[in-house]
């Protein structure tokens, strides 16, 4: 009862159980929610950018939650078609609870990635208060090598990674949350 019936080739060559399955599934979505997230955040930092915002930090968490926004809606509809639609009972009977749900833990994941993305953000505005223009050099050219290369790349881009960071803690939640209590 617990394993994927298999279909096609590589189906029949491997059977996965459901919840490997199920996870496995829920990740692929979270990717895809990802790369949304992250060009909608892209694409309206650039924008605010553009118009000259004078509060980077208000600009930076418009496109946060612009990002969070888009993101949530895919996620939901292809979690609710491609990870949980398995589920028995009055299923399809109850899309509004579900997405009522959806959005009540969808807000739990981004008040924590907030929270994660506003500390980044801070600690950074506030280290690179602290120092000289030749401390500040001294971090852009970073340590050689590919340590110097990855170095340089979180400094340049070190808003994206705190939306990174805080998307990948408001996932496991996420996925918690969604199979016990949205999708149920």
């Amino acid at each position: 009862m617990n394993e994927v019936q298999p279909q096609g080739i590589l189906g029949r060559m491997v059977a996965i159980p459901l919840r490997h399955k199920q996870f496995l599934v829920f990740c692929a979505v979270g990717a895809s929610g990802v790369l949304v997230n992250m060009v909608v955040f892209g694409g309206l930092s650039a924008a605010l950018e553009a118009t000259g915002s004078p509060d980077r930090w208000l600009a930076a968490n418009a496109a946060v939650v612009g990002g969070w926004a888009v993101s949530v809606a895919t996620n939901f509809l292809l979690n609710d078609w491609l990870t949980f639609r398995h589920r028995a009972g009055d299923y399809q009977s109850s899309r509004r609870r579900r997405v009522l749900r959806y959005y009540v833990m969808a807000s739990i994941g981004l008040a924590l990635q907030s929270l994660v993305f506003n500390a980044l953000f801070w600690t950074l505005a506030w280290v690179t208060d602290q120092w000289t223009t030749a401390q500040w050099t001294a971090l852009h050219q970073g340590p050689p090598g590919a340590v110097g290369w990855v170095w340089q790349g979180l400094v340049e881009y070190w808003l994206w990674c705190a939306n990174l960071v805080g998307i990948g803690l408001a996932t496991i939640v996420n996925y918690l949350m969604s199979k016990r209590w949205v999708f149920r």
